[in-house]
């Protein structure tokens, strides 16, 4: 600690007065000098430790600011990589516009891909053949209208007595003839249409002609003749266009080259129907 100049000046006044020192007397202006040298000293070592600390305050500005300066070139150079990195990342692959309808990301020298390749303007796409083309037509087969089977429709069939009819639950409503009556019936199972029917005496029924029928087959109302010897190569085209099955036979009554009706006649009908 530095002492105050009024205690510097006792201090030395003191010090003079001392009889140690033989009778030694300053002069009298020596202690004002000595005061103004420590005064002198003293102002230099407050200069010294000013400047001392006004040139520390100045390294730790210039520090600060050249770290400042690092910290943000760095940060500066890791955005740019990262912004680098990114755009790289997510940007698609430049595509090809050396020739129309290249695939995005392919190179103009490399051939389109013929499932992405886009029409060009003001051309007509060329058409699908219709899956039909491909393959020979067959015959075209009539599934609409009543299914006339190769023994009857529902619970009517081939050979039934008049009798079993009835038991049946069908009504037989005759039209014309006694030994071989021609009529309508009713209440046939799956009945979906008219149906007349020849009835002997001896045979039971022997035809069995329904409204707007079709055969398992798929041969019925509007089928051509084509069709049915495509469906029954056994088909026979004489007087009428018939095919045999057994016991029983179609008949097909045409209007021109079309079916108009199916019949199933019993092959043992002994004259009726």
């Amino acid at each position: 600690m530095i002492a105050s100049d009024d205690e510097l000046d006792a201090k030395l006044r003191q010090l003079f007065a001392d009889d140690r020192l033989g009778g030694l007397q300053p002069k009298t202006d020596a202690g004002e000098a000595i005061v103004a040298g420590a005064r002198r000293r003293r102002n230099r070592r407050k200069a010294v430790t000013a400047a001392s600390g006004v040139a520390m305050a100045g390294v730790l500005v210039v520090g600060g600011v050249t770290f400042a300066k690092i910290q943000d070139r760095d940060t500066q150079a890791a955005m740019s990589t990262a912004a680098t990195q990114a755009a790289a990342t997510a940007a698609p692959p430049s595509s090809s516009t050396g020739e129309v309808g290249a695939t995005a990301g392919a190179p103009a020298s490399g051939p389109a891909s013929p499932t992405t390749s886009a029409p060009i303007p003001g051309s007509t796409p060329p058409k699908t053949p219709p899956s039909s083309a491909a393959q020979p037509d067959g015959p075209k087969k009539v599934l609409t209208g009543q299914l006339l089977s190769h023994s009857g429709i529902g619970n009517l069939a081939v050979g039934m007595s008049e009798a079993q009819l009835t038991a049946a639950g069908i009504t037989f409503k005759k039209e014309t003839g006694t030994t071989c009556a021609f009529g309508t019936v009713s209440n046939v199972t799956s009945q979906a249409g008219a149906i007349r029917i020849y009835l002997s005496d001896k045979s039971g029924v022997t035809a069995i002609l329904p409204a707007s029928s079709h055969t398992p087959e798929g041969v019925g109302t509007g089928s051509t003749v084509q069709d049915v010897t495509a469906l029954y190569p056994q088909a026979s085209n004489g007087r009428t266009l018939s095919v045999n099955l057994g016991s029983t036979s179609y008949e097909f009554a045409l209007s021109g080259p079309e079916v108009k009706g199916v019949v199933l006649k019993s092959n043992n009908s002994q004259g009726c129907g």
